[in-house]
């Protein structure tokens, strides 16, 4: 018998779940060994020592691979640092789009990427299946990320196109476009190779892949449980396990596969750069960013930085932090757009001792109630239960009684995720804003509905209309499709043509105070600045956070208030005073934080 080859030595890095996840593998696997960790590896407990630095590990540790589980930034700096040493490691996506800008190095191919398609065992064979046949049709259906987290469509796309470049090294990008659920991608490989029709739907854990091609047709369908390869309708493959996403991203410690690296992740980064420069729009990566700033918020509710995706420090600044405030008038701003005729029914939800009021506002309408009860936690996320948190009551008001109890009955008696195009009907905001609300898989977390809206926005240097600011204060009752788009900047309108029309001197002041440019992390956590924006640089006066803004969040928000311009980089934050820098964060996760230029026009 042969003797048992000696166990692989892994430092790990990182500090989300994913990390977790490989931790406990790690510590299963008879083939490997957690000998220590770099900065603040989850779980890694007290039994791991710990270091500073790849560098320092690499010494510590020669023999050691890293296993590499952090947010894009951090991933794409902790691999380079890997190729750097010369060592050996796997890395999880996504990766920092800045990869396509940078010479990765001579050690690059020896650090694997955890691309969680590619790693499945059917995908060697099926890929020298498609280059033994040269070329052909193929269509591909994805859903979802390939580790089965959460809908976020950056993961997924990167996933997918992966995918793709695995199976057709030479696909080039034909055409994109975004679909219900997901995106669409019409892929050519060149001459005599294959045409590639790609469909992502951002919900589920599933390939399935058809390839035709003189006169064969070859099948490969996997889902989070199986895989099974097929040539024309043959089994080839029996339906056979599928391991989890970490057991088969560590697994690439030790038998790594060939091509899946850091030049190979570079070129999927470039096709995503591709499709976003076709679509004129972000492909997000925000629900996991924003999931992870708020468990950070609670799990450290005084540090500054934690929630913000941001390093540096901080010293004993002065909070004392000027409160936004907006004057506006008692009635509901949905008032005004029902008395323009553009919302058949008003939908809102008041307290107990506002309904006769806002009935009186409304004057000689049909109403139906309901009532509820309301729970909101942080990031302005509202929990999905009507039967916990404070006492409200919902209002559906509507000159058409018919109207008003069919709103009331898909909002509150059925699914209204399955309704939400009627309901966005009935209520009448406009179908584009409604489809692309009805597209996201999460609705409940206001601050990601307003990542989504930016991310929908192309991004140009150009200002957004004040009208449509709803980052503190909602003007516009829904989440337009875009920061730009014209319906819901005209719906804006209307409805406040009819509020100048009881209060002359309101829309001026609105004007004022929702024209002027945001740093916006989340609900709880933005800077409004008295100043212009462009781009991602605000030229200020001065600056002000909500009134319900944290504590350590006004710690962070008076050291902006030092100076007079904000460079919101890619890689740094900038706060300078007459062309001199007074303060520099480092951004560690470019999921978290955007500038929104609103302006007065």
């Amino acid at each position: 018998m042969g003797e048992t080859p000696a166990a692989v030595p892994v430092v790990l890095v990182g500090d989300d779940e994913r990390a977790a996840a490989w931790r406990e593998v790690a510590r299963r696997s008879p083939r490997l060994t957690l000998v220590g960790s770099v900065a603040a590896a989850a779980g890694s407990g007290d039994d791991l020592e710990r270091c500073d630095s790849i560098e320092a590990a690499a010494a510590r540790w020669p023999r050691a691979r890293f296993a590499v589980a952090a947010g894009p930034r951090l991933a794409l700096e902790n691999a380079l640092a890997i190729a750097a040493q010369g060592a050996a490691g796997v890395v999880a996506v996504p990766l920092h789009s800045g990869i396509c800008d940078i010479d990765l190095g001579e050690g690059a191919s020896r650090v694997a990427v955890a691309h969680g398609w590619l790693n499945l065992p059917g995908r060697a064979a099926v890929s020298r299946m498609l280059e033994k046949l040269g070329g052909g049709r193929m269509t591909l259906e994805v859903a979802g990320a390939a580790d089965g987290s959460p809908p976020d469509p950056l993961p997924a796309v990167i996933d997918a196109l992966a995918l793709v470049r695995a199976l057709v090294p030479a696909a080039s990008i034909a055409e994109v476009e975004v679909t219900p659920g997901g995106y669409a991608w019409t892929l050519s490989g060149g001459p005599n190779s294959w045409t590639s029709e790609l469909r992502l739907r951002l919900r589920g854990c599933r390939v399935a892949l058809r390839a035709q091609a003189e006169g064969r047709l070859i099948s490969w369908v996997v889902d989070d449980r199986r895989e099974t390869i097929a040539v024309d309708g043959k089994a080839v493959v029996d339906a056979r396990p599928v391991a989890a996403a970490s057991v088969r991203a560590l697994g690439q410690l030790l038998v790594p596969q060939a091509g899946i690296d850091l030049p190979f992740a570079r070129d999927v980064a470039l096709l995503v750069r591709e499709s976003e420069s076709r679509l004129a729009r972000r492909i997000p990566h925000v629900a996991a960013p924003l999931a992870q700033a708020a468990a950070v918020a609670e799990r450290e509710p005084g540090d500054p930085l934690a929630a913000l995706g941001l390093r540096g420090e901080l010293d004993d600044a002065d909070a004392a932090v000027p409160v936004c405030e907006v004057e506006l008038p008692p009635e509901p701003f949905e008032l005004w757009a029902f008395r323009a005729g553009i919302k058949p029914v008003a939908f809102l939800t008041v307290l107990p001792d506002e309904v006769e009021r806002t009935l009186a506002w409304f004057g000689d309408v049909h109403c139906e109630r309901r009532d509820r009860r309301v729970q909101v936690a942080a990031q302005d996320r509202w929990q999905d239960r009507r039967d916990l948190g404070e006492q409200r009551v919902e209002l559906y008001l509507s000159r058409d009684p018919e109207l008003a109890r069919r709103a009331a009955y898909l909002q509150a008696e059925v699914d209204p995720s399955k309704a939400l195009r009627e309901i966005g009907e009935l209520v009448g905001y406009p179908s584009c804003c409604v489809e692309a609300f009805a597209a996201q898989d999460d609705r409940s977390n206001n601050s990601l509905n307003r990542y989504l809206s930016w991310s929908r926005t192309a991004p140009q240097a150009a200002a957004w209309p004040w009208q449509l600011n709803n980052l503190h204060t909602m003007v516009a009752p829904f989440y337009p499709c875009s920061y730009r788009c014209s319906a819901a900047l005209a719906w804006a309108a209307a409805a406040l043509d009819e509020l100048d029309k009881a209060y002359p001197r309101a829309v001026g002041a609105l004007r004022r105070a929702l024209g002027q440019p945001l740093l916006y992390f989340d609900h709880e956590r933005q800077v409004v600045f008295d100043g212009v924006a462009n781009g991602a640089t605000v030229s200020f006066g001065s600056l002000s956070v909500p009134g319900w803004a944290p504590p350590a969040f006004r710690r962070f928000a008076a050291v902006l208030a030092r100076g007079d311009r904000l460079n919101f980089g890619d890689r740094e934050v900038t706060v300078e005073r007459a062309g001199e820098a007074v303060a520099r964060f480092t951004r560690t996760d470019p999921g978290l934080g955007f500038v929104a230029p609103f302006a007065a026009g």
